[in-house]
């Protein structure tokens, strides 16, 4: 399937439909369960912070409008975000974080050699574990691309996608966002097994990205240099 042209059809599916709740709607068959997950089978295991609002159109598709939201794709699937469209794999673990004019992907698990694929105006930014895509509706700074959140960044490189979009990919430390994020930190078995499955990951990133040297965290106030992509 071509996923560029599959997108718009996406994206009319995200601006039609009902209010945004942070609740499993649509044609979903979901459960919530006790620890906070919200799953449905075959497609995605959900973790959600309290404030966040998405809405999930069937077992693999899931629009999320704000806020933060781990997923565990048990299949493979979209996730629609007001500013792109995220392709993931089965097997994959994703962080996604949506706030007005930027949103974030934070690629945490991919299996074998896969990627997570985010497309904004039909360009596609391919993911591997240990990398982020940031996509803003205006020209970003660095210290909105890297953001003071304590997360280890480095590795930037950031195009215009046109529309007034642009996307900004990094690396990122998997360490870090298992550290800083509520949603990895609760002691139920699909956390403990998620958390496991990252932090594999996150030992052969080290491993056989260790040359491209180390992650900063200090944010600067300028502005990032374009290019097409």
């Amino acid at each position: 399937m071509d996923l560029k042209l599959l997108t718009p059809i996406l994206l009319s599916l995200m601006l039609a439909g009902a209010a945004p709740a942070n609740t499993l709607s649509g044609q979903a068959v979901g459960t919530l369960a006790s620890q906070g997950w919200i799953e449905s089978s075959p497609g995605f295991n959900v973790r959600t912070t309290p404030e966040t609002l998405f809405r999930a159109f069937n077992k693999d598709c899931v629009q999320l409008f704000s806020g933060d939201l781990l997923l565990v794709a048990k299949a493979t699937g979209v996730v629609i975000t007001p500013l792109a469209v995220t392709y993931v794999k089965q097997g994959s673990i994703v962080l996604f974080r949506a706030n007005t004019g930027i949103e974030r992907v934070f690629v945490l698990s991919v299996p074998s050699t896969h990627s997570v694929v985010t497309i904004a105006n039909n360009r596609a930014a391919r993911l591997y574990a240990g990398h982020e895509v940031v996509v803003t509706d205006h020209q970003p700074r660095v210290r909105e691309t890297r953001q003071a959140d304590s997360i280890g960044r480095r590795e930037f490189r950031a195009f215009s996608v046109g529309r007034d979009l642009y996307m900004t990919t990094t690396e990122f430390s998997i360490w870090h966002v298992v550290s800083l994020s509520s949603l990895l930190q609760s002691s139920d078995p699909l956390s403990r097994w998620t958390r496991q499955q990252i932090l594999k990951t996150a030992n052969v990133v080290d491993l056989v990205m260790a040359k491209h040297g180390e992650y900063l965290t200090q944010p600067l106030d300028e502005l990032l240099d374009f290019e097409p992509l």
